[in-house]
């Protein structure tokens, strides 16, 4: 008896029934900077373990960052935002914050990592910020914002 209870309990607050979420990619107006820029000189410390005969040890993929200290200052010199309490994004120290606030998205994609589905939201100049989670995601239309704002969604659920 108590074990029926139970499942019409879970039942009737929504708990074991597939549900579906629609994520928006995010207006940047509330866009907030959640970490601090690194400073030149913690660039140039980095620079140099990183880029180092040691490097080899990164098995760095980009062979372009450690070219010269100002390619590698331009791929390192960023700090974490934040969209609200779901998107997050890397973006760069050199860019105004009124200018970052001033994006609208262009793309939206959704990309699996392992167990983790990735909603990415792109915008000009190649930022994106994306949201992750472990559900099941799928892009709603074409995912092209330019052409159609209000199909920059994704709907994530079970």
């Amino acid at each position: 008896m108590l074990r029926w209870q139970l499942v019409i309990l879970l039942f009737s607050f929504g708990i074991g029934t597939a549900r579906a979420d629609n994520v928006s990619c995010p207006i940047l107006t509330t866009a907030v900077q959640v970490a601090a820029c690194p400073s030149d000189e913690e660039l140039r410390v980095t620079f140099v373990g990183y880029c180092s005969d040691d490097a080899r040890g990164y098995d760095l993929a980009d062979q372009d960052t450690c070219v010269d200290y100002e390619s590698y200052r331009r791929r390192k010199n960023v700090a974490l935002w934040e969209v609200g309490d779901k998107f997050q994004g890397y973006l760069s120290c050199d860019l105004p914050a009124d200018a970052v606030r001033q994006l609208k998205p262009v793309a939206i994609a959704v990309k699996t990592q392992g167990t983790v589905t990735r909603v990415v939201c792109t915008y000009p100049q190649g930022l994106t910020f994306v949201y992750r989670t472990r559900e099941q995601c799928r892009v709603e239309g074409s995912g092209n914002c330019e052409a159609d704002p209000v199909a920059c969604k994704a709907s994530c659920g079970k």
